[in-house]
């Protein structure tokens, strides 16, 4: 019949978009920021085909996809996708009514449970985050970078994820000092360069255990500790900074004078904390660093 329903993977490119988009009459209000998201995944080579449709209508109306197809037109680029054809107008309001998948999603029907898939996913999403905007801060804030298909696939691509949430999971009777999704960002980042000293200073760290009084894992567990009883509590990507900078300190056997000229070393840095490659860039102030007086180390 001229009118059965089909759907075929289409190549489209942004004229292909315009052309679709022409005939857009009923869809939804359109959000910038999603157009924007889509966009960045789609230069970065990242969008699959999952089985979702574009959905074009018996007269040729979009029923569904605005946002892809302006995604297209954003990016400058061909992609594939799903297109139905010959869908019936009258079951529009069905379409879009479910939840997106998340990474942890993705993750738990991969066989984890939610608590290890949860990990996995801040780990594997700041690390991909980083690699693009370098700033910690602003790579907790940028999860447009990322989708549920790259985070499990870049979890997939390196073994050593799972091996820095399943060292913080034997510590589950343990109250971690930085909830656990956060602090296996920087296990998996310590794990790259030295696991085995990495595992005897996090085992310090985590349980306070033999810490002397000049140790700087002492030092950090003070000042969360601190902080976590008063209004001026540090976010958890602070805490990360700060410990970061404690084990490479350590990694090192570089000595500061005490924990108060550790600490005050360590503040307002976060926002100017970057990646360069194999290293990352501290900077006490936003001036030192965009005028490149800044510390290098390892990480």
């Amino acid at each position: 019949m001229d009118n059965e329903i089909y759907a075929k993977v289409v190549r489209l490119g942004p004229d292909d978009a315009r052309e679709l988009l022409a005939n857009n009459l009923i869809n939804r209000v359109l959000s910038k920021i999603l157009v924007s998201k889509y966009a960045k995944i789609m230069s970065a080579g990242g969008w699959v085909i999952n089985g979702e449709t574009i959905g074009v209508s018996t007269s040729g109306q979009l029923l569904n996809g605005q946002h892809r197809l302006r995604a297209i037109i954003e990016c400058e680029k061909e992609v594939e996708m799903f297109v139905a054809y010959n869908l019936d107008i009258k079951n529009f309001d069905t379409i879009d009514t479910g939840r997106s998948r998340t990474a942890v999603d993705v993750l738990t029907i991969d066989g984890y449970n939610r608590r290890t898939a949860a990990a996995l996913a801040t780990a594997a999403r700041l690390n991909i985050a980083m690699a693009s905007v370098g700033n910690i801060e602003m790579a907790a804030q940028m999860g447009d970078l990322t989708t549920p298909h790259l985070i499990s696939k870049e979890i997939r691509s390196d073994k050593r994820y799972l091996e820095a949430v399943e060292f913080l999971s034997a510590y589950k009777k343990t109250d971690l000092p930085i909830p656990m999704p956060s602090m296996s960002f920087a296990v998996y980042r310590f794990f790259i360069i030295d696991k085995d000293f990495s595992k005897k200073w996090l085992h310090g760290f985590i349980t306070g255990e033999n810490l002397k009084h000049n140790d700087y894992r002492l030092w950090v567990r003070n000042k969360i500790t601190r902080t976590n009883s008063t209004p001026l509590s540090l976010s958890n990507y602070q805490k990360l900074y700060i410990l970061i900078k404690a084990w490479r300190y350590s990694l090192d056997g570089r000595e500061v004078s005490g924990e108060k000229s550790f600490i005050a070393a360590s503040r307002g840095v976060l926002q100017y904390m970057h990646i360069d490659g194999d290293k990352v860039i501290l900077s006490g102030s936003a001036s030192k660093f965009k005028s490149g007086k800044i510390i290098k180390t390892k990480l």
